[in-house]
């Protein structure tokens, strides 16, 4: 997309984790900028730092373990100096997280119609994209609790929330892990629809034909670093050896 607004830009220097009174530095130098109307994939093996790099972006590392030394800017104001306020509202609204296990981000004492005035959206909206992603009906599913769901659909409910509510940019933390490769198929020509309304989405992965076949970008976490973005050719001789 030519001429693409710039939605959100890191200069983080270094990610700390703090263990056993020692630092140790997860991620560095990593250097971003991301754009709408493009889908961005970060790729790399287990404990590489690819869900410890996804919440340094909203600031949801616990303070207590990790430091983050550096900014991220979004619409002009670094998140990582953002009073709670402005935090809370720009992760309600603006910057939607969906975690790689979804059943936990929802309070299983409350009925799932609970959430969806956070959502923002309208229930023709909220409708059609239960039916998309194939869950109960809306009726029925607002009546449920978290643990009548399978992993998948509260993954994919997990997507119908935070799509209705139309955020800037949408984040994801292993979207395929927990359902089915028709699912997966779906979910890839949503996120599609998705960023071209002048939106992004970030999301990390193991899973490198989903990467290949979604996404405008793709770079490797690996070593403590993120690499450029490469090149079409290279995405596609990439295989798990490769990581």
């Amino acid at each position: 997309m030519k001429n693409a607004r710039t939605l959100l830009k890191t200069d983080i220097k270094k990610i700390i984790l703090l263990e056993n009174r020692k630092e140790k530095i997860i991620l560095e130098d990593i250097f971003l900028s991301i754009k709408a109307g493009e889908i961005y994939s970060f790729i790399g093996k287990n404990g590489s730092g690819k869900t410890t790099f996804l919440k340094s972006l909203t600031r949801l590392l616990p303070l207590e373990k990790f430091i983050v030394k550096g900014s991220v800017s979004f619409k002009g104001k670094d998140i990582l100096q953002m009073n709670e306020k402005e935090l809370n509202a720009v992760r309600r609204k603006n910057i939607k997280y969906i975690f790689q296990d979804a059943a936990n981000s929802f309070d299983p004492l409350k009925k799932l119609e609970y959430y969806f005035k956070f959502t923002g959206g309208e229930e023709i909206e909220l409708k059609e994209l239960i039916e998309y992603f194939k869950l109960p009906s809306l009726k029925k599913i607002a009546k449920m609790y978290v643990y009548e769901l399978s992993g998948g659909m509260a993954q994919r409910f997990s997507l119908v929330l935070a799509l209705a509510a139309k955020p800037d940019i949408l984040i994801l933390d292993e979207p395929t892990s927990a359902i089915d490769a028709g699912s997966a198929n779906l979910l890839k020509f949503k996120l599609r629809d998705f960023v071209l309304k002048n939106s992004a989405v970030l999301m990390v992965t193991q899973n490198l034909e989903f990467a290949k076949k979604s996404s405008d970008k793709t770079a490797i976490i690996s070593n403590n670093k993120i690499s450029n973005f490469l090149d079409s050719e290279t995405i596609e001789n990439l295989n798990g050896n490769t990581l």
